[in-house]
């Protein structure tokens, strides 16, 4: 629990995911980086955001389940919070 908590306030800025079967690798893909980018111009960078693997997603319906704070990264400046409104986010404050 140590090693996560560091790794989100360390080098990755907290900018987590898990990945599908195929990018997590038992494991082997943990801590591999990927470059994610939304599609909507009005609230997302065109620059996305850097995220690390950490974790298996068990989902079908997508390749990566981010963290809240690797979702807001991907929005452009000062639409955080609107950006959070499309997805599925539980913050706490």
């Amino acid at each position: 629990m140590w090693f996560l908590a560091s790794l989100a306030l360390g080098p990755i800025s907290g900018y987590l995911a898990a990945g599908v079967s195929s990018l997590y690798k038992d494991g082997a893909g943990c801590v591999a980086c990927f470059r994610i980018r939304c599609k909507n111009s009005t609230l997302c960078s065109t620059k996305g955001a850097r995220v690390t693997i950490t974790d298996l997603n068990h989902s079908n319906h997508t390749d990566f389940i981010l963290s809240c704070r690797a979702f807001m990264a991907t929005a452009n400046r000062g639409m955080g919070q609107d950006i959070l409104k499309h997805g599925n986010c539980r913050r706490r404050i």
